[in-house]
Order: structure tokens, then C-alpha cells, then sequence
């Protein structure tokens, strides 16, 4: 399971740092080798010639399978096994033009190839240096024969190797300019949206804490009611349990018990919503009388209305209908 991961990710690695040029590199190869491969089968040359030409493709094809597999296997080291092809295209051309005519060889162009070809690969300046070379090769491959019926065409030849270099080089350097403006870029908005993420997650817990606050301020304004009815009750019952002598008084200090349960649980649905305040909030909605609750309220607070001398006039009116309320939510 672990080597066929670590296959995966080999892979991909190779994947990412395979170019549009690599793949034009290998496709020329290809083709050079089976253009090749079919002149020699369709061509009538001497058999030495055939022999040192089928040599010549051997080395060609041997060298760029090696090669091909070193890219595979350390993509990283790229710009030196284009310098180890270069090294090994070079006297690869430059043998197959000697043996095939020199100056009336048919594969004199196999030297522009190479030029415009690594040209657009590693710039300007080798790109120059590359067409020197061809140049200097396509002389001595022509075995150095420069009479006047030869001067104006290998003088068209050698500005074409330059004609070639020098645009795609400096179209080269262009390409490679802009690839890394633009890699630039890349990690530049990577570093923006990392911040604004950051701030974004920022934003969503201040929002929380904001929430937070203004339930904190529902909740103290819920609970405030509650414990003071608790407080109240709780002390009139203090209070009167010394003072049990009458039927009445047993049945107002179960009374004063059942609301403070009453008010107790009210609390710990407070609380339960505020441990669950993410979820969506479930009312139960019953049919209820106006009535029955503000009765219900004026006893909670009787006891309250009476120390403070407080005199609370009802004056109900028993035709209101019922309503839809949910009565943990009052």
C-alpha cells in the first residue's frame, strides 16, 4: 500500500514538472528517429555508409531513452539533462550531416533544429553560442570545402542559425519573464487569501462573541425574574415554616413549593437553550387564555406587591378567546 503511494506521488511530481517544451523534445525525437529509420530503408546508399548510419541511430536512440528515463526519475535536475541532450545532439548532427554529404546533405537542416530548438529553451545568450557552434559544425562537416560556388549558401545557411537563435531566445527570455511574474502573482494572491481567510475567521468569532453578548444579556434579563420569585418564595417559606399552626398555612407553603419548581424548571430551560443555542429553536405552541397567565403571574409576584404595599386592581375581561402561545417562552 505504501509503495504504490509513494509511486502515486513520484508521479504526480514528475506530472507537475513535465513542460509544453518536454513534450515538443520528445515528439521532434520521434520523429527524427523514425524519419530516420524509413530514409535508410528507402535510400540507396553505399552499405558502409548504411552501416555507420544505423550505428548513428543506435547511439541516438540509446541516448535518448537514457536520458528520458533520468528525466523521469529526478525532474528536478531538468536544466542539466537538457545540457547532457545538447551535449550528446551536437556531435549526433553533426555525424549524420558528415556522413550524408556534408554541404549536400539532406539532413543539413537537423543543425536549424537544434538551434531553434535549445534557442527557445535556454534563452538568448546559449541560444548564440549554440548557433556559433552549428555553424563552425556545418563547416567542418562539409569538410571545410569553401570554393565560390559554396560561400553564398553557407553564408544564407549560418544567418538562418542566427535568424533563429536570436528571436526565440529573446522570446525564450520573454516566456520565462512572464512565467515567473506571474508565479510571483500566484503566490502573492495565495498569501491574500490566506488573509483573508484568517480575517474572515476573525469576523465569524467576533460575530460570535457579539452573539454571545447579546444572549449573555437575554439570559440575565430571563433569569432575573425567575430568581426573584425563588428568593421571594424561598424566604416567605422560611419564614412560615416556624409558623405552621393552620390548615392555610400548609396550603400556602405548598403553594409558594410549587412555584419555586415552577421557577427552577423555567430556569433550567433557560440554560438548556443557552448550552444549545446553535440549534433551530422548537416552540410548542398550545391554545392558552390571557386570563390564566396574568392570574398566574399575579400570584408569583402577590407575595412581592404586598411587602412593597402595592395594590393590584384586577379587571379582567373573561371574553378575550384563547391564543397560540408557547408558555416556557413567556
Amino acid at each position: 500500500m505504501n509503495n504504490n503511494k509513494n509511486r502515486l506521488i513520484k508521479w504526480d511530481r514528475v506530472r507537475l514538472n513535465i513542460e509544453d517544451a518536454d513534450t515538443a523534445f520528445l515528439f521532434v525525437r520521434i520523429i527524427v528517429l523514425l524519419g530516420g529509420i524509413s530514409w535508410l530503408a528507402l535510400s540507396q546508399i553505399p552499405a558502409e555508409t548504411f552501416r555507420l548510419l544505423t550505428n548513428l541511430f543506435i547511439y541516438f536512440l540509446v541516448y535518448s531513452v537514457f536520458t528520458y528515463i533520468w528525466l523521469l526519475i529526478s525532474p528536478e535536475k531538468k536544466k542539466s539533462i537538457y545540457v547532457f541532450f545538447l551535449l550528446f545532439d551536437i556531435p549526433f548532427t553533426f555525424l549524420l550531416v558528415y556522413y550524408t554529404g556534408g554541404f549536400h546533405s539532406h539532413f543539413v537542416n537537423g543543425f536549424y533544429l537544434m538551434t531553434a530548438l535549445y534557442s527557445f529553451y535556454f534563452g538568448l545568450v546559449p541560444g548564440v553560442f549554440i548557433a556559433v557552434a552549428a555553424s563552425v559544425l556545418y563547416l567542418i562537416a562539409g569538410g571545410l570545402d569553401l570554393n565560390e560556388h559554396y560561400w553564398p549558401d553557407f553564408s544564407v545557411s549560418i544567418a538562418f542559425m542566427f535568424l533563429l537563435a536570436v528571436p526565440l531566445g529573446l522570446l525564450s527570455q520573454k516566456l520565462k519573464k512572464d512565467r515567473s511574474e506571474i508565479s510571483s502573482l500566484n503566490k502573492n494572491l495565495r498569501v491574500y487569501i490566506d488573509e483573508l481567510q484568517s480575517m474572515h475567521g476573525r469576523l465569524i468569532q467576533v460575530e460570535k462573541m457579539s452573539e454571545l453578548g447579546r444572549m449573555a444579556a437575554d439570559v440575565a434579563h430571563e433569569i432575573r425574574n425567575p430568581l426573584t420569585s425563588i428568593g421571594g418564595f424561598a424566604r416567605r417559606l422560611d419564614k412560615n415554616l416556624s409558623e405552621i399552626k393552620s390548615e392555610r398555612s400548609i396550603y400556602k407553603g405548598k403553594e409558594y413549593v410549587g412555584i419555586i419548581i415552577s421557577e427552577v424548571n423555567r430556569l433550567e430551560r433557560i440554560l438548556k437553550d443557552i448550552l444549545t443555542f446553535s440549534r433551530d429553536v422548537k416552540y410548542n405552541m398550545e391554545r392558552l387564555r390571557i386570563n390564566e397567565i396574568i392570574n398566574a403571574s399575579l400570584i408569583t409576584f402577590a407575595e412581592l406587591f404586598r411587602e412593597q404595599k402595592i395594590n393590584v386592581i384586577e379587571k379582567i375581561d373573561n371574553s378575550i378567546p384563547e391564543v397560540l402561545l408557547d408558555r416556557n417562552q413567556l
